[in-house]
């Protein structure tokens, strides 16, 4: 015996020998096809930044911190060094649409062993030396002064 009931929210919308069916209308805001298309429109305008210093502890997770809560970006950090918090890899130049680095040498060092990896990349160098603590206000000065032109 089949039974239609109204399904329009998600609920059961006919019932077959005791087992339910659910019917999910495509227009609608919760519908996981509809949750997924917008989250995917909402990736599609985010920008992914990266942001590179030597040792990713001080210049790099301050300005990862700082741009954390902008709109339509989606923020991370890495160390050029080998033994740095978090070390730069490919995945995370791919990952990336920007990465700002703090020194000419940062660049140089990135480029050096991604350069194949930078390709449509925008490589910025902020020419911010390492003379800040994690979080100095001067330093959150600075990015905000500096970053924000690019973006």
């Amino acid at each position: 015996m089949l039974n239609r009931n109204k399904g329009d929210e998600g609920g059961p919308a006919e019932t077959h020998s005791g087992r339910a069916h659910f019917v999910f209308l495509r227009g609608h805001p919760h519908f996981p096809g509809a949750i997924a298309a917008r989250e995917a429109e909402e990736r599609k305008n985010m920008c992914n930044v990266l942001f590179v210093c030597s040792q990713n502890k001080l210049r790099s997770p301050t300005a990862e911190q700082v741009f954390a809560s902008w709109p339509d970006i989606e923020v991370s950090s890495a160390g050029t060094n080998n033994d740095a918090e978090n070390p730069l890899s490919a995945e995370e130049i791919g990952w990336a649409d920007i990465i700002f680095v703090m020194e000419k040498a940062h660049r140089s060092k990135v480029q050096a062993k991604f350069r194949s990896a930078l390709k449509g990349k925008r490589l910025i160098c902020l020419d911010i030396p390492d003379d800040y603590a994690f979080m100095d206000p001067a330093l959150v000065q600075l990015l905000k002064t500096k970053v924000p032109q690019h973006l």
